[in-house]
């Protein structure tokens, strides 16, 4: 019998639209330096190419967040209670 899987909260589905908004925007900056990049070279501005640096984090930043999750305002806290995202699968919120 499959197990059945709670639906995600408000928290979790926020969390991981917040992500996704911020990642494609990060790709989407990158994307658009690397064309005006491009351009410069082709016209031939004598200019340098521009580069770019993409620090990632080497630990799972939800983790951290769950770790140091005591530590917040306590009405902070509520919130996130409220939101549903003080469960463990909610730390990207």
């Amino acid at each position: 019998m499959p197990s059945l899987r709670a639906e995600p909260t408000f928290g979790q589905m926020f969390g991981f639209m917040l992500d996704s908004l911020f990642m494609d925007q990060l790709q989407s900056d990158l994307e658009r330096i690397k064309g005006f990049d491009e351009a410069i070279s082709r016209v031939g501005a004598g200019r340098d190419d521009i580069e770019c640096l993409v620090l990632t984090p080497s630990q799972d930043l939800s983790e951290i967040a769950r770790r140091y999750r005591a530590e917040l305002p306590r009405s902070l806290r509520a919130l996130l209670r409220a939101v549903g995202a003080n469960t463990p699968s909610a730390g990207t919120l």
